[in-house]
C-alpha cells in the first residue's frame, strides 16, 4: 500500500479552550513549549517528504521472470539502493538489496538440495544507468562437480529502488 501524502496547513484560532463543568464554561491555560521542534505545519509537510522517500518505485516487473538483459524504467543512479527480487527454474525466490550499484557487478545467486544433489546457481549482472544486463550465468552440481555449466536459470521478477 503507497503512503499518500497529506497537505499540512496550519488552523485558524477561533475562540480559546475551555472547559465546561455544571454549566459553567472555564478557560484552559495551554500549555507552552520549549525546545527545537515545533510542530505546525511546516515541520509535519517535512516529516511527510521524508516518509514519502521510504516508498519505493517499481524500476522493472515481470510476473514470469526475464533471465535476459533488461531495462529499467528509470537510471538507477537516481537510488540509494536498488532491491531485486528473482527466483530460479526451481522456483526458488529470494532477493537482494544494492547500495548505490550503478556501474558495479553483482550476482544473483541460490541452490537447490535434494537427497542426491546440491545445485549452485550464479548469474552476475552489472547495472548500468537504465540497463541490468547479464555478464555471465554459471551452474555448479555436487553430481556433476567439477563440470560448470553456462546456464541461464535466474529470473528478475521485479526492481525497486529506494531514494
Amino acid at each position: 500500500m503507497a503512503y499518500s501524502r497529506v497537505n499540512w496547513e496550519d488552523g485558524e484560532k477561533i475562540s480559546d479552550g475551555y472547559v465546561t463543568i455544571n454549566g459553567q464554561n472555564y478557560t484552559v491555560v495551554e500549555p507552552t513549549y520549549s525546545g527545537a521542534t515545533a510542530v505546525d505545519s511546516t515541520n509535519l509537510n517535512i516529516m511527510d517528504e521524508g516518509i514519502d522517500n521510504l516508498n519505493p518505485k517499481i524500476l522493472f516487473q515481470s510476473e514470469e521472470g526475464v533471465n535476459s538483459n533488461l531495462s529499467l524504467n528509470d537510471n538507477v543512479e537516481n537510488y540509494t539502493f536498488i532491491e531485486v527480487y528473482y527466483r530460479n527454474n526451481d522456483n526458488f525466490c529470494t532477493s537482494k538489496k544494492f547500495y548505490k550499484p550503478n556501474n558495479k557487478k553483482i550476482i544473483l545467486d541460490s541452490n537447490y538440495i535434494s537427497q542426491t544433489n546440491i545445485v549452485w546457481k550464479y548469474q552476475y549482472r552489472m547495472f548500468e544507468n537504465t540497463q541490468f544486463n547479464i555478464i555471465q550465468n554459471v551452474e555448479m552440481s555436487k553430481a556433476d562437480f567439477p563440470n560448470v555449466t553456462n546456464n541461464s536459470n535466474t529470473y528478475v521478477i521485479l526492481v525497486l529502488g529506494y531514494k
